[in-house]
């Protein structure tokens, strides 16, 4: 419950943490208070006022005058305008000589997009054989380095309590709950719950796609985990009807009967009303045989205060959609993984990203393994872009790594862990040929490990691409692919993920 007592609190604990220059912990409370602060009242705008004085310290001089511009939209104490007026001027004046971080996008795709698909490059198929069973492949040679994907889930949610995996439980306060950005100089509190902030660009559709059906659960949904992926998954089919439960019913009926052999390949993604599309092909896929309780999902509908009697009325329908969906998410809904907003920069791969969330990748479901992928998954606030790591030629199969590669683990470790967590015994030519792991791999061109070195050494001082070394590690990783496995390629891989990793995070911190 919206509260202005409880947003006066935060607000003065983010006062002290930025007298301490704590300035994420103080940003933090900062945004917690919009969200308690009542609709219209001057907390807002003080909120907001505290949030621009951040932005000007940090030197983030765009974001520190929409902030002003926010706190005179919302109420900020006329008495105390002077304060902002100072602000304003002195961002202005620092703005005017500093040479910003604009500039080009680093994720972008490499070729011309598919024009049914265009998150995906055109040139990509889908085959279907008994060995792969549905799986993707290119008609012209890819690169090292190409992006032929920059997916962004149909359906996706924020965590900030799990029983897995370590999550901030600040998530609510640092990333936008519709696109999952963490835009936290620039979010917008929900008007009615306490739990939710967008990008300002994404509030409205959130709200009318799924948000305003969360609104009054939402500190239920983000403790629920799964729970919360199905009904959002409702809520948003629901709001694709306009809330009508008949017409969603009669849609749903019709496309039980629908050829269950369609991809992604065979919908139009591309229409900016895309939601049935999704949920056609969603019904094509193969679902779990486990039984799922819906006795939680059951509980959040019974006492909802907007959907019960909808519920109580088509209780069948709706068991019975939910279900569908707890057996298909089963299969096909993946952790997100974002990078840490609060960090000190570290050598480690994995000390760069963290869970946030999940979601259902349509494209990215389609990829086979291989313990010696050819493709990369980087996650840009929610986003997956596909990067080449191999030279893959025309005709070829593109594969990913299901979490486990020859490079980190031992083929007995591999299989184990593929045959538990997924349900198969791999195949691929890592365990077939029995790839040896680092440091036993053979060296087979010794000056590319000076390269690797080199490269390395940078990557502990970059934060973010250094474009020369980046476009070295390519060309020459796609030049002597014939040398694969060789230990100073996989020592370049190693490196390449790191300069992508920084990459993603610098563009997330500066767009």
């Amino acid at each position: 419950m919206k509260s202005n007592k409880i947003a006066e609190i935060l607000r003065n604990e983010g006062n002290s943490s930025y007298k301490e220059r704590s300035f994420n912990d103080a940003l933090i409370k900062y945004n917690e208070s919009l969200c308690f602060s009542e609709v219209d009242s001057e907390h807002l705008g003080l909120a907001y006022a505290n949030r621009s004085a951040i932005c000007l310290e940090l030197k983030k001089f765009e974001k520190c005058l929409k902030n002003i511009k926010l706190a005179r939209l919302n109420n900020y104490p006329k008495s105390s305008q002077e304060v902002l007026d100072t602000r304003e001027k002195k961002c202005l004046e620092l703005a005017k000589k500093s040479k910003g971080n604009e500039g080009k996008k680093f994720f972008r795709l490499s070729y011309k997009p598919n024009k049914a698909i265009p998150y995906i490059i055109d040139g990509l198929e889908m085959r279907t054989n008994d060995k792969y069973g549905r799986h993707v492949i290119t008609n012209k040679d890819l690169h090292v380095g190409d992006i032929v994907a920059i997916e962004k889930p149909f359906c996706s949610i924020l965590l900030t309590h799990s029983n897995f995996v370590d999550v901030d439980k600040n998530n609510k306060f640092l990333r936008c709950a519709y696109c999952l950005k963490s835009n936290r100089f620039e979010l917008v509190p929900c008007q009615g719950c306490c739990s939710a902030m967008f990008c300002p660009s994404c509030q409205q559709e959130a709200f009318e796609s799924f948000h305003k059906y969360e609104c009054p659960v939402m500190d239920k949904l983000l403790t629920s985990g799964s729970v919360h992926i199905a009904l959002k998954i409702f809520f948003i089919a629901l709001s694709a009807f306009k809330g009508s439960i008949k017409e969603l019913q009669t849609f749903m009926n019709g496309i039980d009967k629908m050829d269950k052999n369609f991809s992604i390949f065979d919908f139009n993604i591309s229409q900016p009303d895309n939601v049935k599309s999704y949920l056609r092909y969603m019904n094509t896929l193969t679902r779990s045989d486990g039984k799922f309780s819906i006795a939680q999902h059951e509980e959040i509908l019974e006492n909802h205060p907007e959907l019960k009697e909808i519920y109580e009325s088509n209780k069948d329908f709706i068991k019975e959609f939910l279900h569908r969906q707890c057996q298909t998410n089963d299969h096909y809904f993946h952790g997100i993984f974002g990078q840490k907003i609060s960090s000190n920069d570290s050598r480690a791969y994995q000390d760069l990203q963290q869970s946030i969330g999940s979601g259902w990748y349509p494209f990215c479901s389609l990829f086979n393994h291989s313990c010696a992928s050819n493709i990369l998954r980087i996650y840009i606030d929610g986003k997956i872009a596909l990067i080449v790591t191999r030279f893959i030629p025309s005709g070829s199969q593109l594969f990913d790594c299901y979490k486990v590669s020859f490079a980190k683990h031992s083929k007995d470790e591999r299989q184990a862990k593929l045959l538990k967590q997924f349900n198969f015994k791999c195949d691929c030519e890592a365990c077939e040929f029995n790839y040896p792991m680092p440091p036993h791999i053979p060296i087979k061109n010794a000056k590319l490990i000076k390269l690797a070195k080199k490269i390395e050494d940078e990557c502990a001082q970059q934060q973010n691409i250094n474009g020369k070394s980046f476009h070295e590690c390519c060309k020459q990783m796609d030049a002597n692919y014939k040398d694969f496995p060789s230990l100073e390629l996989v020592w370049l891989q190693k490196s390449f993920a790191y300069l992508l990793l920084l990459q993603a995070r610098h563009e997330s911190e500066n767009n």
